[in-house]
């Protein structure tokens, strides 16, 4: 299921021609995300590619692309930042922006492929990653990605923008539904 992400209306960014996402429920109980940003990526600030990917925190200061999860009808959720680079952070919270204590250590699998004019990249998260869901409660995704610019401007893209100021963390940002593979 393909989705397209669009830029909040306080911080357009006319360097970027299109912005998706990719959504794909493996057989594993894994998600498959793929998102691919074309444009014109030498007046972004895109992140060269570390080896090993490795865990980072703050990754949404700059270009970074983001999932939020939440299981329907709860008010728990996960944030995944995946930097361009490959490094990548995972926040866990109770409620609306109240993190909790929760860690994680397994770096979800992280592929980059980019041209002149676009980037691909394509995360597997694993069960470990995802809530706990035994009764196969419909899913509720926020996708999102932040952008920075080379004038250093952020630009802050998502499936929608139900506030005034971008708030990736706003229930209302959880707008696709997907329903666990079975």
């Amino acid at each position: 299921m393909v989705s397209h992400l669009i830029s909040h209306p306080q911080t357009p960014c006319h360097w970027v021609d299109r912005l998706d996402c990719d959504v794909i429920w493996k057989t594993s109980d894994s998600l498959q995300l793929c998102y691919q940003l074309v444009g014109a990526l030498d007046q972004l600030i895109i992140p060269p590619v570390t080896t090993p990917s490795t865990l980072q925190d703050n990754l949404w200061q700059r270009t970074c692309f983001e999932v939020f999860i939440m299981l329907d009808g709860e008010s728990a959720y996960t944030e995944f930042n995946i930097s361009p680079s490959g490094e990548w952070a995972v926040y866990y919270f109770s409620d609306y922006r109240k993190r909790t204590s929760k860690k994680i250590s397994q770096a979800p699998e992280i592929k980059r492929m980019s041209s002149s004019d676009s980037i691909e990249m394509t995360v597997l998260l694993s069960p470990l990653h995802l809530p706990y869901n035994p009764n196969k409660k419909t899913v509720r995704l926020g996708l999102s990605t932040v952008i920075e610019t080379q004038d250093h401007q952020h630009a802050y893209w998502a499936l929608n923008h139900p506030c005034e100021q971008a708030d990736f963390h706003h229930i209302e940002s959880f707008s696709l539904p997907l329903t666990p593979s079975t």
